[in-house]
């Protein structure tokens, strides 16, 4: 009987797990998978703006998306980008508004007592980047196109992204972020 009781009580518990994971990976763009005090910044200055999702992006894109970078969002992207041991978050913001143009490009960093304060790196109020999307990379060897020349990340980057015509590269150097092009 006891047995009985330990393998139902098993089965339950592997099921929630199961559950959990899947309604975690079904949401990777919810705004609670972030820290708090990001949250906070994004109600105070960012009202009228919300993540991208993968169902913002155009149908090929959302598809080479999910092949890609399967369970991450295409409006989020954590990592080290100003040094290697402060987690900061890239957010690439579209208008809650339907119809609506526009986007920013954010990145939140801690501050003091869980509060962040946030970069805006690019912004515009006439696209939509419904053929963009933003990662993370990591340190190491990129190149410039611009440049025609490589160089070395210290730090992890954020890529953006546009389908089918390459990207900027965003990362910090001497205090503050740099863009360079990078193609695919």
């Amino acid at each position: 009987m006891r047995r009985a009781i330990l393998i139902a009580v098993t089965a339950c518990a592997a099921a929630f797990c199961a559950n959990a994971q899947e309604a975690a990976q079904a949401q990777p763009c919810a705004e609670s998978t972030l820290p708090q005090g990001v949250r906070a910044e994004l109600a105070g200055q960012f009202a009228e703006w919300r993540l991208q999702t993968a169902a913002d992006l155009v149908a090929d894109y959302r598809k080479a998306w999910a092949e890609k970078h399967a369970g991450d969002c295409p409006g989020i992207a954590p990592g080290n980008f100003e040094s290697k041991s402060e987690q900061s978050y890239a957010l690439l913001l579209i208008p809650r508004e339907k119809g609506k143009r526009g986007y920013r490009l954010a990145v939140f960093r801690a501050g003091k007592a869980e509060s962040y304060s946030f970069t805006l790196l690019e912004q515009s109020d006439e696209t939509l980047p419904s053929d963009s999307a933003i990662f993370r990379i990591q340190p190491g060897l990129q190149f410039n196109e611009e440049k025609f020349a490589a160089f070395k990340l210290k730090t992890d980057a954020i890529y953006v992204e546009t389908f089918e015509k390459g990207g900027y590269i965003y990362y910090w150097k001497r205090g503050k972020f740099e863009r360079v092009l990078e193609s695919d």
